[in-house]
């Protein structure tokens, strides 16, 4: 006895192959239509650009914890040269399952060419100011979206201790 799934896939296969290929003729984006463009500049500004772990160092002079807390982050830049290398930056992490503070700001400078991020920013969380400077690598061509596998410190400002470490991957859009 035949699958019914089987035969409902196979009328729509056929109309697909039969179809042929399709041609985007690709559209400048003062001709794509308005709402597109909304959703894209929302999508952008809403989904994180970062997902990943970090590990807090909780003992002073001790080893990093075993638990590491999950991390969504998002990095808003502004770049404020015609390479487009040189960027501030705005960004907030969400850790929702720390046991301490749950978010955290950060603002400063990054840089960026095809293959090398590096920064460095203030971010506070509940109180608490850390330096946070940042590296990474670019995988994707120049100016365009790419992935990046970054590391992000946590260091007091007072520069006597450890807060703990971030490893993200995410995405870029310059």
């Amino acid at each position: 006895m035949v699958d019914r799934r089987l035969i409902a896939v196979i009328p729509c296969l056929a109309a697909l192959a039969a179809s042929g290929p399709a041609h985007a003729d690709p559209q400048p984006l003062d001709q794509t239509h308005p709402v597109v463009v909304a959703f894209v500049v929302v999508a952008i500004m809403a989904l994180p650009s970062d997902i990943g772990l970090f590990v807090p160092h909780d003992l002073p002079g001790g080893p990093p914890s075993a638990n590491p807390d999950a991390v969504l982050a998002w990095s808003w830049q502004i770049p404020f040269t015609e390479s487009r290398r040189h960027r501030a930056l705005i960004g907030l992490d969400w850790i929702p399952t720390s046991k301490a503070e749950r978010a955290r700001g950060r603002l400063g400078y990054r840089y960026a060419n095809k293959n090398l991020i590096a920064g460095a920013a203030v971010a506070y969380a509940g109180g608490d100011t850390t330096w946070s400077p940042e590296l990474g690598l670019r995988f994707g061509p120049e100016r365009r979206a790419d992935i990046h596998l970054l590391a992000r410190a946590e260091i007091p400002v007072a520069v006597d201790g450890f807060r703990g470490v971030a490893l993200l991957l995410g995405w870029d859009m310059f």
